[in-house]
């Protein structure tokens, strides 16, 4: 699989990553002792928050892409996508 992202410097050479491939069968018992735990599930959960945030963000706020240019305008557009998201969550909290 090559990777669709730029790396490798000031020459913008494209970089071939090894695929992952998801893993098929049972999970043997040292991993599914891991998965049982309260730290694993206490992650899993917290990073499933997460995911569902950053999507409604995407959905909700224009987050899919920036209207504004580089790196300053891409941090200005998500800030204000952030702040616009706290303020609907204070008005749901308040009232």
């Amino acid at each position: 699989m090559v990777g669709g992202g730029r790396a490798g410097g000031a020459h913008g050479r494209l970089v071939q990553r090894p695929a992952q491939h998801q893993r098929t069968g049972t999970p043997g018992k040292a991993r599914l002792a891991l998965e049982r735990t309260r730290a694993f599930r206490r992650l899993r959960n917290w990073r499933v928050g997460i995911e569902a945030r950053i999507s409604h963000l995407k959905r909700c706020f224009g987050l899919r892409r920036t209207r504004l240019r580089r790196l300053g305008g891409a941090r200005t557009w998500v800030g204000l996508g952030v702040f616009a998201y706290n303020l609907q969550r204070m008005t749901v909290v308040s009232s």
